[in-house]
């Protein structure tokens, strides 16, 4: 197993390669930025820019904030609360949040009305049909899936989430 520092010390020549190969800037820039990740969210800039279709910039300050601390906004479900994450082009008419559960958190079941990414940045949860997903991890829920999940009761569980048309919570 290597260290974090043997793998950056691989990816920075990588990335500076790829430029007389004709890949995207973009590409370049994502695998430089990674290297350099700052904060305990920071290495998470990347995959933010891409789940809310942001500029690598704008998702590096949102990793920042998250890491000094951020208002968050009070939601009628107990333990759980939100963050509005204003999003590119791609990301139009969805629901976009940054989400805090405390340990122990039930969100309830409910209908998914569009496909929802969600992807965590801190803590876990484990689904209604006993999925654990944990730091680093991605769950994605095809229009029309149901589900709830609870909050790992070890720590608060951080995570981004995209919602298109939003979710219907279930009686």
């Amino acid at each position: 197993m290597t260290d974090r520092s043997d793998d950056m010390d691989v990816l920075a020549p990588l990335a500076w390669g790829l430029a007389p190969t004709g890949a995207s800037e973009r590409l370049r820039e994502r695998i430089l930025a990674s290297t350099g990740a700052e904060g305990r969210y920071g290495v998470f800039a990347d995959r933010m820019a891409r789940l809310f279709d942001l500029p690598l910039a704008k998702a590096r300050d949102l990793m920042r904030d998250l890491e000094r601390g951020v208002a968050w906004n009070a939601t009628p479900i107990p333990g759980f609360e939100m963050i509005k994450i204003d999003t590119g082009p791609r990301c139009q008419g969805a629901m976009t949040m940054l989400a805090r559960l405390q340990p122990g958190t039930v969100f309830p079941a409910h209908r998914h009305v569009g496909e929802e990414t969600s992807f965590v940045l801190e803590g876990g949860f484990v689904d209604s049909h006993g999925v654990a997903v944990g730091r680093g991890g991605e769950l994605f829920k095809p229009e029309g899936t149901h589900h709830g999940f609870v909050v790992d009761l070890d720590g608060v569980c951080l995570a981004a989430a995209v919602a298109f048309g939003g979710i219907a919570i279930e009686p």
